[in-house]
Formats: C-alpha cells, sequence, structure tokens
C-alpha cells in the first residue's frame, strides 16, 4: 500500500467545498488507528 500516491480524487465536503477522497483502505485504516488511540478513560469506571 502507498501512502504518498500521485493519484487523487478530488470530492466535496459537507460544506460543500472541493476536498481529497480517501480510497476504502485508507478509510478502514483510519477508522482502526482512531479507535484503537481513543482516549477510553471513562468506560472503563
Amino acid at each position: 500500500m502507498s501512502y504518498n500516491s500521485m493519484i487523487r480524487t478530488r470530492v466535496v465536503n459537507h460544506e460543500r467545498a472541493m476536498a481529497y477522497g480517501m480510497s476504502a483502505e485508507m478509510e478502514l485504516y483510519s477508522a482502526v488507528v482512531t479507535s484503537l488511540i481513543s482516549d477510553k478513560y471513562y468506560e472503563k469506571m
């Protein structure tokens, strides 16, 4: 998997501004990494 690919798709975000889209693999990676490093202090109590 290459993280620095030059091919980028442009999409419109929630504010109707131009943004870069992520591939399905990068969306999955982002979701997994975010869930692993999220603060779960209050869930343990």
